[in-house]
């Protein structure tokens, strides 16, 4: 189990926004069949379909920020 949390004007490095958009998109899609699995198909149409744009940003946040390589 993780623990989030954030720092009160901490600088966010553009690693750390990738990183909570991907984890975004993917609590989308889990939360939407979540709602797909209780029948309640206009909530999970929503959810479902909001995933992909987390993953859009992430994918332009990418390509327009320099990523240093891991070690």
């Amino acid at each position: 189990m993780s623990v989030d949390f954030d720092v009160p004007d901490a600088p966010v490095s553009p690693r750390a926004l990738h990183a909570r958009l991907l984890q975004n998109a993917a609590q989308r899609r889990m939360r939407g069949q979540e709602r797909r699995r209780s029948n309640r198909r206009d909530d999970a149409d929503y959810w479902l379909a909001a995933a992909p744009m987390a993953i859009r940003k992430a994918s332009a946040l990418r390509g327009a920020s320099s990523f240093t390589a891991l070690p």
